[in-house]
């Protein structure tokens, strides 16, 4: 594998979201420079655009990321709807409905005949 060569830019991007767990891109020169990194394969990065704010975080880390990100751009109130697509674009989305089959109930021949005889 060839050498890989980095900025001191993306070295400082690269420090702070080793340190923190999640980075804030101030602008879109500084939302780039993720992404390389995420190409070179030097971290694994996800990327998260909600409402033209960006957030770049590691793997393990999308839910101090989705704390974070709320507390960074002050967003106070959220309807319950607005709240689940942002714990989509995290991958935090739980599974509402799981298939749970139908047990019927086993009844002994005691039971059958106890309730027939009620008629």
């Amino acid at each position: 594998m060839p050498r890989q060569y980095l900025s001191e830019r993306a070295l400082a991007i690269m420090r702070s979201i080793n340190k923190q767990g999640y980075y804030f891109p101030k602008n879109e020169a500084d939302v780039n420079l993720p992404r390389g990194l995420k190409q070179k394969e030097v971290m694994t990065l996800h990327l998260a655009k909600i409402k033209n704010k960006w957030v770049c975080y590691l793997e393990g880390k999308n839910t101090e990321a989705m704390k974070a990100f709320l507390e960074h751009y002050h967003i106070n109130y959220l309807s319950l709807h607005k709240l689940a697509q942002i714990r989509d674009v995290f991958g935090l989305r739980e599974e509402k409905y799981k298939y749970k089959p139908y047990k019927k109930k086993e009844r002994s021949e005691e039971e059958r005949n106890a309730r027939l005889d009620r008629f």
